[in-house]
């Protein structure tokens, strides 16, 4: 008996985040697909740092800039002042004019996330921690 093309969507379709990550890192491994590099910024500057150690789902947390709000450059400042210097005004610009953009990808704590968000909404952005 064979698996269908279709019966694996499904699996997949129905399938929690953590299920299909493990799934996909089960497949990389095995086809020796290295893991994607994170997106670079202006300058050679990683956007979304590298996961580091073991995938702990429940322990990473991602931060999503939905839209800018009536204060631009508030929020420009406020993302170059997230990032802790590591990007410049420019850069920062840039990221915040193509919202909706993951500014933090499975990098965060809770907590931390939790934090950029209340931050990027306290200057009138709207933003999400998934």
């Amino acid at each position: 008996m064979s698996i269908t093309q279709e019966e694996i969507i499904e699996y997949l379709d129905r399938a929690s985040a953590t299920e299909f990550a493990a799934i996909i890192a089960a497949l990389r491994s095995r086809l020796g697909i290295p893991p994607v590099p994170p997106p670079m910024g202006l300058g050679g500057v990683a956007i979304l740092p590298p996961i580091m150690g073991e995938y702990d789902p429940a322990a990473e947390f991602s931060v999503r800039l939905l839209s800018v709000g009536p204060d631009k450059i508030a929020v420009v400042r406020l993302v170059r002042t997230l990032f802790e210097g590591k990007i410049g005004l420019g850069e920062a610009k840039e990221l915040v004019e193509r919202a909706p953009v993951v500014l933090w990808d499975q990098s965060l704590s809770r907590a931390e996330a939790k934090e950029k968000v209340e931050a990027l909404l306290a200057v009138g952005a709207s933003a999400e921690r998934f």
